[in-house]
C-alpha cells in the first residue's frame, strides 16, 4: 500500500527476530470443501430466524412441490430434502438447522427469504489442506508496513535502533571481557564500552509509544501504543485488549518454559495471511478469521499451533468463529485433532483471551481470562 506524502514506511527498521531463524515456524492451509454447509452434520451452523419468518417458510416449504422450488430457485434437491425435514419436526429433536431469535432481522417476504435459506445453507466451506512452512515474505509482513508521519520519524528511529541493539547486549558484554583477559584492550577502554552498554535498554519510550524488544516475538521491536486512538503510525499494537494480553504474558513469561523452544507473533487482520476459516452468517460467506496472537510451541515431537484473540467480538460472530475452528481442527469430542507430519504431532488450539459473555454451555471453553489458564489448554 503506498503511503501519503507525509508520511514515511519504517518498515526497514524492524528486523525477524534472529532466535528464531532455524526454528520451524509452521501454518495451517486450505482448499475448497466439496461439502455444503447443510452437510455438515451435527457442526452445522444454525441459521437465524425470526418466529415470523420461521412459520412463514415451514409453510413455504411443505406446500410447495419439489420440481417448483428446484426449477424457481435453482435449488439443490439435497438442500430442499434436509429442510423440508427440520421444518417438518414437529417435536424439533432433529432441527438443527433454524434458531429462532427475537433480535434476527424480519424479512416477511417468502420469496426473498428462502432465496437466503437456499443460499447459506448451499455454500460450499473451507477444509484443512496441510501445513506449511512460514513465508517470511507473504505470512506475517505487516511490520515491513508501518508507517509514520514524518515529523514524528526523527524522535522514533534513533530509539528503535537502540532498543534492536538491546538483544546483543550480553554478547557484546561478553567479547568485550574476553578482549581485555587477551590484553586486546586496556581497562579504560573496557571500561567505557561497559558503560555505552549499559545505556542501551530493552524498552524506550517515545511520546504515547513503547518500543520493546520482546524476546519471544517474532520481529523486534515491538511498537506498542498507549493510546488506542492514534493516527500518525500505523500498523502497530494499539488496541487495549491486546495490549493487556501482552502485559500478562510478560507478567507469565515463564508459563511455557516446559518446552523446548516456542515463540509468538501480532496478526494484521490487513495484511498478514494467516487465518482460520470460518462460514459467516451476516455475509453468508466464507471469512477468514484472523486471531491477534499467534504461538509455536515445541517439545520434542509435540508441535502447538495457538491462535489467542483477546479481542471483544459481536456475540454471534464469535461463535461462528469457534464453530470455524471446531469443524477444522477438533475431533468429534471436541479434542484438537493430531496431524502428523514429518515426525511431528501437531495440534491446533484456539481461544478468545476474555470473558465468555453467558455464552452457550458448548462454547465456554474456547474462552479464558488468564495466561495461566493455557497451560493446561495445551496439556489436554
Amino acid at each position: 500500500k503506498q503511503e501519503s506524502e507525509d508520511e514515511e514506511n519504517i518498515g526497514y527498521l524492524f528486523e525477524i527476530n534472529p532466535e528464531l531463524l532455524d526454528k520451524l515456524l509452521l501454518v495451517p492451509t486450505y482448499k475448497d470443501s466439496n461439502l455444503m454447509l447443510i452437510e455438515k452434520e451435527d457442526r452445522i451452523s444454525e441459521y437465524a430466524i425470526s418466529q415470523q419468518d420461521y412459520k412463514m417458510i415451514e409453510t413455504y416449504l411443505q406446500e410447495l412441490d419439489d420440481r417448483i422450488l428446484v426449477c424457481k430457485y435453482d435449488a439443490d434437491l439435497k438442500v430442499l430434502e434436509k429442510l423440508k425435514k427440520a421444518v417438518s419436526d414437529k417435536q424439533k429433536k432433529n432441527n438443527n438447522l433454524f434458531c429462532i431469535e427475537d433480535t434476527a432481522k424480519i424479512i416477511k417476504n417468502p420469496d426473498i427469504l428462502l432465496r437466503n435459506i437456499l443460499s447459506y445453507f448451499s455454500a460450499k466451506l473451507k477444509e484443512f489442506d496441510s501445513f506449511k512452512e512460514l513465508d517470511k515474505d507473504k505470512d506475517i509482513v505487516h511490520f515491513k508496513h508501518i508507517t509514520i508521519t514524518r515529523s514524528k520519524l526523527n524522535s522514533i528511529k534513533e530509539k528503535i535502533e537502540r532498543v534492536k541493539k538491546s538483544k546483543d547486549k550480553e554478547k557484546e558484554e561478553q567479547i568485550l571481557m574476553e578482549k581485555l583477559e587477551k590484553g586486546e584492550i586496556n581497562l579504560k577502554e573496557y571500561t567505557e564500552k561497559i558503560k555505552a552498554l549499559a545505556n542501551i535498554e530493552p524498552q524506550e519510550k517515545a511520546d504515547d509509544l513503547t518500543i520493546k524488544n520482546l524476546e519471544k516475538h517474532y520481529y523486534i521491536p515491538v511498537i506498542i501504543s498507549e493510546k488506542d486512538k492514534i493516527d500518525y503510525i500505523k500498523h502497530i499494537i494499539k488496541i487495549p485488549s491486546e495490549r493487556k494480553f501482552l502485559q500478562n504474558l510478560e507478567e507469565n513469561k515463564n508459563i511455557f518454559d516446559n518446552y523446548d523452544w516456542w515463540y509468538f507473533s501480532k496478526l494484521d487482520e490487513t495484511l498478514d495471511r494467516i487465518y482460520i476459516p470460518y462460514y459467516d452468517n451476516k455475509s453468508r460467506k466464507v471469512r477468514e478469521f484472523k486471531p491477534d496472537f499467534m504461538f509455536w510451541l515445541k517439545k520434542g515431537n509435540k508441535y502447538i499451533l495457538l491462535f489467542i484473540d483477546p479481542h471483544g467480538t459481536e456475540h454471534t460472530e464469535a461463535l461462528r468463529k469457534i464453530d470455524g475452528y471446531r469443524e477444522i481442527f477438533e475431533d468429534e469430542n471436541e479434542n484438537p485433532k493430531i496431524f502428523d507430519k514429518d515426525g511431528l504431532e501437531i495440534k491446533v488450539i484456539f481461544r478468545f483471551y476474555n470473558k465468555n459473555k453467558d455464552v452457550a454451555k458448548k462454547y465456554q471453553k474456547y474462552f479464558v481470562e488468564k495466561i495461566e489458564d493455557l497451560r493446561s489448554i495445551l496439556n489436554e
